[in-house]
């Protein structure tokens, strides 16, 4: 599953698909996920704080990720790694939950109310939802070696302030928290950016 999906899925019950995070935390942790994936695709790069299209980037299979590449590419746009974060932010949320809908990890439903129609946005299987958490807990306690997209997607949970939800039996918070740290004072130069990047942004929205 892409990172950006794992992110949703962890910000979410996943029962009832009910947001568990204030959706503008979600957002910037949305939007760093979608730009964590063309970084680890090689389509995106990063320069002095800027954010950049590769010079050998391809066009995503990926819809969403084909769109935020072109975006991205946009000459007129500032290059700023945080302004992009802020800017995708805005509609990170509904854009990722269209993707899980399209692949079926969603299931989009109607209902009527009082005073009109609610859509609302379950699973279409619990456990799945709730795999991304049971998983990145169980990596960051067994003490093994990530690949770079666990990096990515631990660096960015922990950026987002919700390693206390993944981490949240008693055996293995302390341990899973030392790996947390590791793993971010580990991360790759572009990584280790878009992660801090993250946590300031997210500290932003918390403050204001």
């Amino acid at each position: 599953m892409r990172v950006a999906d794992e992110i949703y899925l962890l910000c979410h019950d996943d029962r009832t698909g009910n947001a568990t995070v204030a959706p503008r935390v979600m957002g910037a942790g949305l939007a760093a996920g979608l730009v964590g994936e063309l970084l680890l695709s090689g389509n995106l790069r990063l320069h002095g704080g800027g954010l950049y299209p590769a010079a050998e980037a391809v066009a995503p299979e990926d819809r969403l990720a084909r769109e935020v590449l072109e975006v991205v590419g946009d000459g007129r746009h500032d290059r700023q790694l945080a302004g992009w974060l802020r800017f995708l932010a805005v509609e990170a949320v509904m854009d990722v939950r269209r993707r899980l809908v399209t692949d079926g990890v969603l299931v989009r439903v109607r209902s009527r109310r009082l005073l009109g129609v609610r859509w609302s946005y379950p699973p279409a299987q619990s456990n799945a939802a709730a795999w991304p958490g049971i998983r990145l807990a169980r990596i960051l306690t067994e003490g093994e070696p990530l690949p770079v997209s666990d990096q990515v997607l631990a660096g960015l949970v922990d950026a987002m302030g919700l390693l206390e939800r993944v981490l949240w039996d008693g055996d293995t918070h302390a341990p899973g928290r030392r790996a947390a740290a590791r793993v971010r004072d580990a991360l790759p130069g572009d990584v280790a950016v878009l992660v801090a990047q993250t946590a300031t942004v997210v500290a932003d929205v918390v403050l204001t």
